[in-house]
Parts: C-alpha cells; sequence; structure tokens
C-alpha cells in the first residue's frame, strides 16, 4: 500500500473500535497489533473459502448494534444513499474504493482514502 501498512491505515482512520477491519497478509508479524486495534480477523494468506466466510461472520451487525444508517457516496451519476445493512463488503484495491452490496456495486468518485472516511458518521 505504498509504504503505508493496513494496521497504519486502521490506526491513523482513528474508527478502531467502531469499524470492523479484516487484515489479509502474507505475514503473523502484526497480528497482535491488528487485534489491539479491534480487527475481526487477521488472515493469513493463501486464502480459504472457510476462512473468509468466518472473518465476514464476525463483521455481521450484532444484537445491541446501533440501527441502520445511510452511507452517501457521490459517484458518476451523483450522490447515491446507500443503507448500511445492504453492504456486504468494501474493498480498496489498487487506490480504488469499490462498495459492494448484494445487488449493485458502486465506484465513488472520491480518492480511496475517503473509503475510510465514510465510516465517521457511524460512530456512536
Amino acid at each position: 500500500m505504498n509504504g503505508i501498512s493496513g494496521i497504519e491505515t486502521a490506526r491513523d482512520a482513528g474508527l478502531t473500535g467502531q469499524t470492523r477491519f479484516i487484515f489479509t497478509t502474507n505475514s503473523r508479524e502484526h497480528a497482535l497489533e491488528a487485534f489491539a486495534l479491534n480487527a475481526a480477523h487477521y488472515l493469513l494468506k493463501p486464502l480459504t473459502k472457510e476462512a473468509v466466510q468466518e472473518a465476514l461472520r464476525r463483521c455481521l451487525p450484532r444484537p445491541g448494534d446501533a440501527e441502520s444508517k445511510l452511507l452517501k457516496i457521490k459517484t458518476s451519476l451523483g450522490t447515491v444513499p446507500i443503507p448500511m445493512e445492504n453492504i456486504l463488503y468494501i474493498e480498496v484495491f489498487n487506490k480504488v474504493c469499490t462498495i459492494h452490496t448484494e445487488k449493485k456495486i458502486f465506484r465513488p468518485i472520491h480518492p480511496w482514502t475517503h473509503c475510510l472516511n465514510f465510516w465517521t458518521g457511524f460512530r456512536s
């Protein structure tokens, strides 16, 4: 990630505790630090289907979580509201943010770092 690790990204985003992170890596080196940042899971490559499913299960809403809210993103078609419960996952790859829902994939026009800021509105 261009000189910045996923651990640093999670820490610098200031969202640990409110956002569930899944780290994927080739090394066990930062596992303890990831869990100290409240990681939902720390997956070692090569990934297995079962490990990914378990990691995603850990990210599902739990009883007592805050009620659903809307995530508003700017796309090439304008501002799009996405109900939080419809988001399966958010991916950042090659500096491109992609939001996956059951029915559609959204690509915001924001810089990829803005994807981390999406979650600031969901703090309790």
